[in-house]
C-alpha cells in the first residue's frame, strides 16, 4: 500500500505546477520510508508464529557499500568539474578541492572499515538502524558534493571582483 501510495503521488507530480512537485516528492520519500516502519508489527508477527527470527542477508551490507561507493565517485566527479569551472586557481581553491577530496576518502575509509564484513544483529529492528543510518551517509555525501559547485562557484566570483577592483 505504501509503494502504491508512493506511485500515485509521484504519477500526480508529474500533472502539478513546479510549486506543488516539492511536497509531492517529499510526501513520496516519507511514504517510502515508513513502508517499513508499518510493516515491522506484521513481519514480526509473522517470523513469531513460525519461531523464526529476522536475520538480514550479508548481501544487504554488501548493496548498501555498492551504493555508498556510487554516491562517493559522484561526490568525487562533482569535485573535479566543480574544481574545472574555476579559471583562477588560487589558494582557497586548492584548499577548499583538498579538503573535500580528503572529506570523501576520509568517509569512505571510515565506513568500510566499519562495515567490512559485519553481520547485522538478529532482529528486525537492527535491520530497520541499519537501513535509516546508511540513508544519511550517501544522502550527505551527494548534497556536499553537489553544493562543491556552488562553492567553488563563490571563490571564483570572488576572485573576479577583486581582481577587477585592482586594475
Amino acid at each position: 500500500m505504501c509503494y502504491g501510495a508512493t506511485f500515485i503521488s509521484l504519477f500526480i507530480s508529474l500533472f502539478c505546477p513546479p510549486k506543488a512537485v516539492l511536497p509531492l516528492y517529499l510526501a513520496a520519500v516519507l511514504i517510502n520510508l515508513a513502508a517499513q516502519v508499518v510493516s515491522a508489527r506484521h513481519l514480526n508477527k509473522i517470523l513469531a508464529a513460525r519461531g523464526q527470527p529476522f536475520s538480514a542477508s550479508p548481501a544487504l551490507v554488501e548493496c548498501f557499500g555498492q551504493f555508498t561507493i556510487t554516491v562517493l565517485a559522484e561526490s568525487v566527479l562533482s569535485t573535479v568539474s566543480g574544481f574545472s569551472l574555476v579559471t583562477a586557481r588560487g589558494l582557497p581553491v586548492w584548499c577548499v578541492y583538498c579538503l573535500r577530496i580528503s572529506i570523501a576518502f576520509l568517509l569512505w575509509s571510515i565506513y568500510f572499515d566499519m562495515t567490512n564484513e559485519q553481520e547485522l544483529k538478529k532482529g528486525y529492528r537492527f535491520y530497520q538502524f541499519f537501513v535509516f543510518a546508511h540513508l544519511v551517509l550517501p544522502g550527505a555525501l551527494a548534497v556536499f558534493g553537489a553544493c562543491l559547485k556552488d562553492l567553488v562557484a563563490h571563490f571564483e566570483r570572488s576572485v573576479n571582483r577583486y581582481s577587477l577592483s585592482t586594475r
